[in-house]
């Protein structure tokens, strides 16, 4: 009644229904659990929480007084059993303590230890000992075949030999002394030559008699040996039976006292089972009961407004950072560093309102490239730079663009410059300066006019240009020829520095041609457009072709206009 159930309702479709309503919450720190349910009647919720409690109270003692019973049933059978192995293996340690005539077994394993240990280093003594005399032996027998016997360390070492040793050099300081006045048969020459002989017999005698003695030390040495050695091997077998004795004695030991230990736990097992099932005490009881709420608990329209606004947000936020991250674009200077490993010539920003001779002091993209063109010069202080290449991976990087700015900024340091538009496949630069002449490269290809007629002058003092001309149908076989070198190498005797525009990297022979022909080549990457992977494969294939990268512009990049951008350039470059 108190649930609302129908006579007719099955225990799963009652159990399903109601464990979808219940909610059960165990408070931190506590043994507490928080009990809810769910019912549009706060009356009935109180009720059926309430009712829940008792319910589960009363089984749980229920639970309780069974498991104690089959546990004390469980623990007799066992005790009894137990009790069994606990007196067999007792009486097995007894038998074979009287068998083996075990009393203080871990007392004569000590002594045998320590005789062992003495034994063991007695031992080493001896064999160290016979080692000696036997090398002494045997220096010994070396010595008496050079007749030196006498610079054996043992026998110099004698104080008897000592002496006898200064006598004969006095003795013969004094024949010698004498010699000098008297004839050989002179008394007094033969007296000494015969207490001298006197006491080379005595030497004789007394190192024959130092040997006959290591000898003798020689053999008791080796006899000595020999008994520590049987007596060590005794004790060892000894020691080793009174160890197998202490393995046995130790296993049976272990296993009495492991039942008897493990007897006396099932006993207070027991006896604690026995009461706490003949008790009502119960481990579960009501803190709070439940009261009828004064308030519905849901729907929280204030709180699911706040959930929704949250998740928006992080939604949105989540969104904006897994594209950032996902972005693998060049987006600035240090981007080309780590990607890449090259030199960082400088950057360009974003910018649309600049012009070649505009305010120079505050336009940006001039100060820009008025850097990078410092960044050259300081380059070629250090490294021939007459001719310069400039590519990119793709069309649109501001390659030409580039050209452009940079050879405008040396013309307007005084420096002699000159451009070639060597992208045949789209000439631009050109247009750049505004030149409407059609002649250019392809006419002094086609040996339609010389050199000197397809430079032309612009509007800058102190830079001209070479447009493409007419885009001829073979572009490769023009730029890749040895008539593309030799004017190359022509232009740049009569001007300072050369700038070459160039096919983009997918024009992979042009640029290869065209590398190998100047000092240098400059790399264009146009900011938050080509991803690193693209151009590092560019870069590659240019290092494939043994091109010469001496650094990468990065263009259209975002960047604060202060006065540190000057100085980067001049401490990574001076």
């Amino acid at each position: 009644d108190i649930l609302g159930l129908m006579p007719e309702d099955s225990t799963e479709d009652v159990t399903a229904t109601l464990i979808g309503r219940i909610t059960i919450e165990p408070e931190a720190n506590t043994h507490l659990v928080l009990i809810s349910i769910d019912d549009p009647d706060p009356e009935k919720a109180a009720k059926e929480v309430n009712t829940l409690a008792n319910v589960y109270i009363y089984h749980n003692l229920e639970d309780r007084r069974v498991a104690s019973r089959d546990a004390f049933t469980w623990l007799s059978e066992q005790l009894a059993i137990l009790k069994s192995k606990v007196k067999q293996s007792e009486m097995e340690l007894l038998k074979y303590k009287e068998e083996e005539d075990i009393v203080t077994l871990d007392r004569k394993q000590s002594l045998f230890e320590e005789k062992i240990s003495e034994s063991n280093e007695n031992y080493n003594n001896a064999v160290s000992k016979r080692i000696e005399l036997e090398t002494i032996m045997g220096e010994i027998e070396n010595l008496k075949q050079t007749d030196m016997v006498g610079s054996l360390p043992k026998i110099i070492e004698n104080p008897l030999v000592q002496q006898l040793k200064q006598e004969q050099s006095k003795l013969e300081i004094q024949l010698a002394k004498i010699s000098k006045k008297y004839k050989p048969k002179h008394p007094n020459i033969i007296m000494l030559q015969s207490q001298i002989d006197n006491i080379k017999k005595r030497l004789e005698d007394e190192v024959e008699k130092i040997i006959r003695g290591i000898e003798v030390e020689t053999r008791i040495s080796i006899a000595n040996e020999s008994i520590i050695k049987k007596n060590l091997d005794r004790l060892k077998h000894e020691s080793m039976r009174l160890a197998k004795q202490a393995i046995q004695y130790g296993v049976l030991k272990r296993e009495a006292t492991s039942n008897r230990e493990l007897y006396e736990v099932l006993l207070h097992r027991m006896k604690e089972t026995d009461i706490s099932g003949n008790t009502n005490a119960n481990n579960i009881r009501v803190v709070d009961k439940a009261i009828v709420p004064k308030k519905p608990i849901s729907p929280k329209k204030a709180m699911n407004m706040m959930i929704a606004i949250i998740l928006g947000l992080g939604l949105g936020i989540g969104i904006c950072i897994s594209l950032d991250y996902f972005d693998n674009t060049i987006k600035e200077e240090e981007d080309i560093k780590a990607y890449f490993h090259e030199t960082s010539m400088g950057s360009v920003p974003i910018g649309k309102d600049f012009s070649i001779n505009g305010d120079k002091e505050f336009n940006q993209v001039n100060r820009s490239y008025r850097e990078i063109k410092t960044t050259i010069s300081f380059y070629r202080q250090e490294h021939v730079l007459n001719s310069l290449l400039i590519t990119s991976a793709t069309p649109g990087e501001g390659k030409t663009t580039t050209v452009q700015f940079i050879g405008s900024t040396f013309a307007q340091s005084g420096s002699k410059t000159l451009l070639i538009d060597a992208d045949l496949y789209n000439p631009k630069l050109a247009n750049l300066f505004k030149i409407k002449s059609k002649i250019g490269l392809s006419d002094f290809f086609t040996g339609n006019l010389d050199i000197n007629e397809i430079i032309l002058n612009t509007d800058t003092a102190n830079l001209s240009i070479i447009p493409s001309g007419l885009i001829p149908p073979n572009p490769s076989e023009i730029i890749g020829s040895q008539k593309m070198k030799d004017l190359i190498e022509t232009v740049k005797k009569d001007f300072d520095i050369v700038i070459i525009d160039s096919p983009t990297v997918s024009a992979a022979l042009e640029v290869a041609a065209l590398g190998g022909f100047v000092d240098g080549i400059g790399f264009i990457v146009k900011a938050n457009t080509m991803t690193w992977q693209v151009i590092n494969k560019s870069i590659d294939k240019i290092k494939s072709l043994k091109g010469k990268i001496i650094g990468v512009i990065l263009t259209s990049a975002k960047h604060s206009d202060n006065s540190s951008y000057n100085y980067y350039y001049q401490k990574e470059h001076t």
